[in-house]
């Protein structure tokens, strides 16, 4: 399938994003990696994840960040 704008990614190093966008012209990818955005080579692109594991992913560092908090105000 083609990559598309919008699209959750992990790269061949583990990194993942969202894509923002595709430049065929130079075969890069510019991905939202959290606000920060990185343009890769298109073939570093491993695999597109679903919305799930995405959304996974954020509760996981949410619930990390709670906790560091609470933490902090005891």
């Amino acid at each position: 399938s083609q990559l598309k704008k919008g699209d959750h990614v992990i790269t061949i190093s583990r990194l993942h994003g969202v894509i923002d966008e595709i430049n065929q012209a130079d075969q890069t990818v510019t991905l939202d990696c959290d606000g920060i955005y990185l343009v890769f080579d298109l073939r570093a692109i491993a695999q597109v994840t679903s919305q799930a594991h995405k959304l996974s992913r954020h509760l996981s560092v949410l619930t990390q960040l709670v906790l560091v908090q609470t933490r902090q105000l005891k």
